[in-house]
């Protein structure tokens, strides 16, 4: 008995099924080759799918070949790679050292849910969602469709697992999806859905529970700070905290003071920029608070002399994003040194936060 190597053909162009077979010298059917036989589908259409079957009902899609020399690696029984003619149609080449059942079909399957995914706010203010490739019994995934709510927001290509969404707002209660689209213009199910964590901090325990629970979030591990318990404890602390964009169902800890104690204002400051907006020039800061304030800030240089102050009657708890607006007269000096005084009051408590001016 002889077999010819991968540079035999044999052509499958009136039927999309071929059974392939061999016999050796005393009749006996071989089904093993050391070396693969190259078995080639003419006028095949770009979502046709080559599978594989041993009996002819439960068929396997084969996985494709990488590679510019299309050469099926020792390691596999089988494969294909995918030739475009000159004409504009296809033609599948399945490359084999198993003798079975071969057929192309008409790509029906959808493919799978993108898993692993996540999402998180960059320092520009923008929401950036990645995950992990969908999978399809065609190999390939033509485009990716990313959801907002359920609907349709923007299409990236199927070789991109990643986009940004520009202007994130805090307090974004939307639900962000994924899911994929193969050539055939089969759709996949929609992935699990992430969104921001609402702000918990000043609410009583009874009412963050209920808030997290119509988010679609669940009660993680509670931590009570002072002795009292019970509806009248106020949450302090929350993980994640805002802006933090997590999987829907996933716990949120809370830290809470109870009703006989006090909760303790926590100031944290995210650094202060002099920027220009619509022509006007504005400090922006980001601060996050334990408790809601009354927020006063002064604009001073390093020898203390004011120059624009700004009251804010109510700042809520949680992470904020300030904006003070430069008085016209206002003119900072490339080279000179500016910082903000702020003073964060909340009942029986005040605290005093001094932060550079970057210009």
């Amino acid at each position: 008995m002889s077999t010819r190597r991968s540079s035999r053909r044999r052509s499958a162009a009136a039927s999309r099924t071929l059974n392939a077979t061999l016999l050796s010298s005393n009749g006996s059917l071989i089904h093993a080759l050391r070396a693969p036989i190259e078995i080639v589908f003419d006028a095949v259409g770009v979502t046709d799918v080559p599978l594989t079957s041993d009996d002819g009902v439960d068929w396997r899609p084969l996985e494709e070949i990488a590679g510019a020399e299309h050469v099926l690696p020792d390691n596999r029984n089988d494969g294909y790679w995918r030739e475009t003619l000159a004409n504009g149609g296809f033609r599948v080449h399945i490359l084999t050292r198993h003798l079975t059942l071969f057929a192309v079909l008409k790509d029906t399957q959808a493919p799978s849910a993108p898993d692993g995914l996540t999402a998180n706010v960059d320092a520009n203010g923008n929401l950036v969602l990645k995950w992990n490739a969908a999978k399809d019994n065609s190999g390939l995934i033509a485009s990716y469709v990313v959801a907002v709510d359920g609907t349709a927001f923007t299409t990236v290509p199927g070789t991109q697992t990643s986009v940004t969404i520009p202007n994130f707002t805090l307090n974004d209660t939307r639900v962000y999806q994924v899911l994929a689209k193969d050539k055939a213009g089969n759709t996949g199910p929609l992935s699990y859905g992430v969104t921001e964590v609402p702000n918990l901090v000043g609410l009583t325990l009874q009412d963050a529970t209920a808030k997290i629970t119509a988010r679609g979030f669940t009660l993680g591990t509670v931590t009570q700070l002072t002795s009292a318990a019970g509806a009248t404890a106020t949450v302090t602390e929350q993980t994640p905290a805002p802006p933090a964009v997590v999987r829907l169902g996933s716990p949120i800890d809370l830290k809470v003071a109870g009703g006989k104690g006090r909760a303790e204002l926590r100031v944290v400051v995210y650094g202060a920029n002099r920027v220009f907006y619509a022509g006007h020039a504005e400090i922006r800061l980001r601060v996050k608070l334990t408790l809601p304030v009354q927020l006063t800030a002064y604009l001073l240089d390093r020898q203390g002399k004011r120059y624009a102050q700004w009251k804010l009657g109510a700042v809520p708890a949680g992470l904020n994003k300030l904006r003070f607006v430069l008085p016209a007269k206002v003119k900072l000096l490339r080279y000179h040194r500016y910082h903000l005084d702020l003073y964060f009051r909340a009942p029986g408590q005040r605290l005093v936060r001094h932060v550079r001016v970057a210009h």
